[in-house]
């Protein structure tokens, strides 16, 4: 009996390792990489949220740099659609996570969104963060509000700490205050301000209570 499960899960291996090389084969290089840059706008945003979908449903295999980048890329489409299709592609990991963790998950959902690790996104964030950022501001009200949501959600996740650009962050604040921006954008925006101060303020009392750590010891030494 237990060769034969043995025989099963082999042959359920190889089945699952035939369905991943037909993905990344005649779907991703035969299919994807042609239509992503159709000439059609529709086509291009339809392509992208297919593959989003791929990337939250198989985590293990397109959640990385070289198939991320696509995304990074359409975001300087000169279609809206395309432009909400890529943004909406690089939040969709963390609302995925965000979504399950409030909600405990279900069977169906569950093994991909354990899979999913942003911190893999690390590197395309880097390399696009300033255009995520020029999003915020962008012509199209639908492409501000969903890059200012994959913003705040790069801000909680720790991606912003260690950026040093005065341009950007002034940017990205004074959505906040911004005539022009739709109420969801002045609020996500105002969030993201607040979740700094936060920080900061966390930081300042992490360091005053250090100082007081060391004051103490100095008290108690001997003379």
């Amino acid at each position: 009996k237990a060769e034969s499960l043995r025989h099963q899960v082999d042959s359920l291996k190889r089945t699952r390792a035939d369905l991943e090389e037909v993905v990344l084969g005649p779907l991703i290089q035969g299919v994807f990489i042609h239509r992503y840059r159709d000439s059609n706008p529709n086509i291009r945003a339809f392509s992208l949220c297919s593959f989003s979908h791929m990337t939250i449903q198989r985590p293990d295999v397109f959640l990385q740099d070289k198939y991320l980048k696509y995304f990074g890329w359409m975001m300087s489409d000169k279609n809206e659609a395309v432009r909400v299709a890529s943004v909406k592609a690089l939040v969709a990991p963390f609302e995925a996570v965000k979504e399950s963790s409030e909600s405990g998950g279900n069977n169906s959902t569950r093994y991909y969104v354990d899979k999913i690790d942003v911190s893999l996104m690390e590197h395309v964030v880097a390399k696009f963060l300033s255009r995520i950022a020029d999003c915020a501001i962008d012509v199209s009200i639908k492409v501000q509000e969903v890059a200012m949501k994959l913003l705040l959600a790069l801000l909680r996740e720790g991606f912003l700490d260690d950026v040093d650009d005065e341009n950007l962050w002034n940017q990205v604040n004074l959505r906040a205050l911004a005539r022009d921006a739709t109420p969801n954008v002045r609020r996500d925006a105002l969030y993201f301000v607040m979740e700094q101060l936060e920080a900061f303020d966390e930081g300042a009392d992490e360091d005053q209570e250090e100082e007081d750590e060391e004051d103490d010891e100095e008290d108690n030494s001997p003379k």
